[in-house]
């Protein structure tokens, strides 16, 4: 048996049982975890030790829980106000000015990602293996694709 599935199996418990307390669910602790050894099988990284093993493994399902709960908490509209004060006709006419802004001032790949984010709900490690960039870039990226969005919007509507 390799080192990432008995450090699974040795941490199991101890790692639902805190990842549970942090999503109020056993189920998506469970879930978490799975993730977890999915993610870090995938990436076929040789484990020098199992101290070193088990280390990854919390923090990674530690990050991964995190994620969860970031996709589980509703986003705030861009300009920051909530769509019950907004008609509904204002509504659409701001949807129109955030992806005419998407579509002129982003990059490809910041259009990309942001479609794949916020219009389809794909997670962060899926929208990285199809771009074959880290993770973190694609974070990088989708801040760097809101920020301008949140600026541009905000001169229009100083305007």
């Amino acid at each position: 048996m390799d080192i990432l599935t008995q450090t699974y199996i040795k941490l199991r418990e101890k790692l639902t049982a805190r990842t549970g307390a942090m999503l109020s669910s056993r189920e998506d602790a469970e879930d978490v975890l799975q993730e977890t050894f999915y993610k870090l099988w995938s990436k076929h990284y040789s484990y020098g030790s199992s101290r070193e093993a088990e280390a990854i493994f919390a923090a990674t399902a530690k990050n991964t829980g995190i994620d969860k709960l970031r996709r589980s908490k509703p986003t705030v509209p861009l300009d920051g106000h909530d769509k019950a004060d907004t008609p509904p006709g204002d509504s659409r006419e701001k949807l129109k000015i955030v992806e005419n802004i998407i579509e002129r001032e982003l990059t490809d790949t910041q259009k990309y990602i942001i479609r794949r984010k916020e219009y389809e709900g794909a997670p962060m490690h899926k929208i990285a293996a199809e771009l074959k960039m880290e993770e973190a870039a694609v974070r990088m990226q989708l801040s760097r694709a809101r920020k301008k969005i949140r600026e541009l919007y905000n001169k229009t509507e100083d305007e």
